[in-house]
């Protein structure tokens, strides 16, 4: 495994707690798990909300006795920011979202989502964000699947609703830009074919 794989498998974790001390003992520890380490720490509320916006932590040790802004209202700050993670990729997260299919679905209902999902929505917004798509990507990209037939069209349009709806309902993206999507009327009718 290369250094670069090894550092994007470590779990971050950033300490805040106004003991040096406490701190101290703490990144010992971690220091211990070849799994874990210790992006930062700090004793103030404020320097807190700055290493979560930079770090980006998996996990953050947070005592409510900090200087300066206390821990609940850090965490309250927290919450209001919603400090998530980098948003995936599209194609990262159709992948996702077929592997977690392929324990509720048969294998050739996952044949056919993977050929769709591949073929129709990694090919046209699999290298966008998660977070970053709109409705009006979604509604561009599905203009060459509208020349298809209209059980693929509705079909995609259901991918395309179920993969954003999981995506919201994980707190992946904040909005799910296919509220609005509507598989009425796109594709060719079968006897126009």
């Amino acid at each position: 495994m290369e250094r670069n794989d090894e550092m994007s498998d470590m779990k971050k974790i950033v300490l805040a707690d106004a003991s040096e001390e406490f701190r101290r003992m703490l990144a010992e520890l971690v220091a211990e798990e070849p799994d874990l380490t210790v992006a930062g720490e700090t004793a103030s509320g404020e320097e807190l909300l700055e290493l979560i916006s930079t770090q980006r932590p998996d996990v953050v040790v947070l005592d409510l006795l900090l200087t300066g802004m206390d821990g609940l209202e850090a965490l309250e700050q927290i919450g209001h920011a919603r400090f998530y993670r980098k948003s995936p990729t599209v194609a990262e997260y159709c992948e996702k979202w077929l592997l977690m299919q392929s324990v509720h679905v048969r294998q050739t209902t996952l044949t056919d989502y993977t050929s769709k999902v591949r073929r129709h929505i990694i090919k046209e917004l699999g290298e966008m964000r998660m977070a970053d798509v709109t409705l009006d990507d979604i509604q561009l990209a599905l203009v060459p699947v509208s020349k298809k037939s209209a059980s693929v069209y509705k079909a995609v349009v259901i991918l395309y609703k179920s993969i954003f709806r999981a995506a919201k309902e994980s707190h992946v993206i904040e909005v799910n830009p296919t509220l609005h999507l509507n598989a009425k009327g796109g594709g060719v009718p079968q006897e126009d074919r």
